[in-house]
């Protein structure tokens, strides 16, 4: 049996030096030890081209082995092993904002109107409908990242008009854009597609929770509370579960819950929603959405001297992280968002923290287990002295 190629211990690649060696024992074989097979000599100069298109042969028959796997299949070769289990690579979303025209009352500002974030000249935004300026300055109108990736807009940044249009004198947006996604990479695909490997089993709780993530467009973050006592415990109901989910359909919800959930077991929820089964008749499959806790910071940095920092700086690493967290993730303040402001040119800092205006503790804001921390630069003051 040949040390190479495929074996019971996987791919075993020829590399060009035993290519080499392979080929000048089998000269020596046919004319005797005695031929000159030196990198110098003519057959040595031979055996080196061959061997090169040979090893050249063997590493591509070794990227074909392992495009077959999705543990080092990669780009299109990893949608097609995915595929084998009906599963899909998460494709970019657009950001969307809300945003609000400024100018003459009566003005009509139609669909298509670019306006970009100041300072950002990528981050450009299309209205997708047609409105009219109303006189009391109330309108609003739905907009979205002309391309899709994770273009951000904070509150009071989106004020470049790209567009122009007569009667249009301004823009804002009282709130941070959604920020969208970029298209699933290799890693993160990779590490979705063996969670789902790991979790396929209905009927448990992180076979709900996969098949929620999987098979819904658009979701976030999943929580799964389970009662397997006779008695309610937490508000839920004896034998049964509560998910709480962020982002999605909620029909669509409601189908793969019912598609993965054990039979006889309750879908405990604020929102109900009924299935059609298989024999016509309709089942009630509840599930809640988080309550999402408003976190304020107020930020107070002592910049080190000739240094420069802008409040957007410190927002944006605040936003990162807070953007991060999921369901009963605590907001810690010491050590981990005094970490990310000692990383800039500061000497000291003051960081408050609440769930109210005006915050004025410094300890950590727990987070219940179906709650989701709610950061927005809105909420944000920073003083830079």
């Amino acid at each position: 049996m040949s040390n190479f190629g495929i074996t019971e211990s996987g791919f075993i690649l020829k590399r060009l030096i035993d290519i080499k060696e392979e080929k000048e024992k089998k000269i020596k074989a046919l004319l005797g030890e005695a031929i000159d097979v030196s990198e110098n000599s003519i057959l040595g100069q031979i055996i080196g081209v061959v061997s090169e298109a040979d090893a050249l042969i063997w590493e591509l028959m070794q990227d074909v082995y392992l495009s077959q796997y999705p543990d080092s299949a990669e780009g299109i070769n990893l949608d097609r092993v995915a595929t084998l289990s009906g599963r899909k690579r998460l494709e970019a979303v657009k950001s969307t904002v809300i945003g609000t025209p400024i100018g003459t009352a009566g003005t009509v500002v139609p669909a298509g109107t670019v306006i970009s974030v100041d300072g950002a000249e990528d981050s450009r935004f299309i209205t997708l409908e047609e409105k009219m300026i109303e006189a009391d300055g109330t309108t609003r109108i739905n907009m979205e990242s002309e391309e899709a990736g994770e273009y951000t807009a904070l509150a009071g940044t989106l004020a470049v008009i790209e567009t122009p249009v007569a009667g249009l004198s301004g823009w804002t947006n009282e709130f941070d854009a959604d920020v969208g996604r970029d298209k699933e990479n290799d890693t993160e695909f990779r590490k979705r597609l063996f969670a789902s490997f790991q979790h396929s089993k209905t009927g448990t709780a992180e076979g709900l929770r996969s098949a929620i993530l999987q098979n819904v467009e658009d979701m976030s973050a999943v929580m799964i509370m389970e009662n397997m006592t006779s008695e309610t415990v937490n508000n839920i109901p004896p034998h049964s579960f509560h998910i709480v989910v962020s982002g999605g359909d909620e029909e669509k919800i409601a189908q793969e819950i019912y598609n993965a959930k054990a039979s006889g077991i309750q879908a405990y929820g604020e929102i109900v929603k009924q299935v059609e089964t298989s024999t016509g008749d309709t089942v009630n499959i509840g599930f809640s959405r988080p309550v999402y806790k408003p976190i304020y910071l107020n930020i107070t940095v002592w910049k080190n001297e000739g240094t420069t920092i802008t409040e957007s700086e410190i927002k944006d690493l605040i936003l990162e992280y807070g953007n991060n967290l999921s369901f009963g993730d605590n907001v810690i303040v010491y050590p981990k968002i005094m970490s990310l402001l000692t990383g800039l040119s500061i000497y000291d800092a003051e960081i408050k923290v609440g769930i109210t205006s005006s915050p004025t503790q410094n300890n950590n804001i727990v987070i219940n287990s179906n709650e989701i921390a709610d950061f927005d630069s809105t909420k944000i003051t920073i003083v830079i002295n």
